[in-house]
């Protein structure tokens, strides 16, 4: 894998990654920390790929390291302007603050392209990585629900 230091660069994702994606997001640590924890068939994953590449309240980057893909972030916008964030990481580029560095690209992507006026992410309680990813960038916490019948806490960055 690159070195940790190596930037960070974003781009769109296209139907071509959908292989790739698939892969990520079956990945069971991916899946454990999901609200739908059951494994992702492939043509249910090509369906919501081409909705959500078709859409132009969603804007979807895969960041890569010197070429190399290290890992995906999402932005759904509502109609009130709430983007709600989704980010993973390739499992072998997991530790070396990667996540950091996908999740403010994607945040300045999305605040560029899309009618975004507040962030939203929902996270597992128990998912202590992706709750500190979230704080460090400003996200504060404002609430839990309960999401597919599993709890998460909502966190909000203006």
């Amino acid at each position: 894998m690159s070195h940790p230091r190596s930037q960070l660069l974003v781009r769109p994702v296209t139907a071509a990654d959908a292989d790739l994606l698939l892969e990520w997001a079956n990945d069971p640590l991916t899946r454990a920390a999901s609200f739908h924890p059951d494994p992702i068939d492939r043509s249910g994953h090509l369906r919501w790929l081409a909705a959500r590449l078709g859409s132009p309240w969603t804007g979807f980057w895969i960041g890569e390291i010197e070429g190399v893909p290290v890992g995906q972030a999402r932005v759904e916008v509502d109609e009130r302007g709430v983007g709600e964030v989704s980010i993973s990481v390739a499992p072998e580029a997991r530790g070396a603050g990667t996540g950091r560095a996908l999740l403010a690209a994607a945040l300045g992507e999305a605040r560029r392209t899309l009618p975004v006026t507040v962030f939203l992410a929902r996270v597992r309680p128990e998912n202590e990585r992706s709750l500190a990813l979230f704080r460090d960038a400003g996200f504060v916490p404002r609430g839990e629900e309960d999401r597919a019948g599993i709890p998460c806490l909502e966190l909000w960055l203006g």
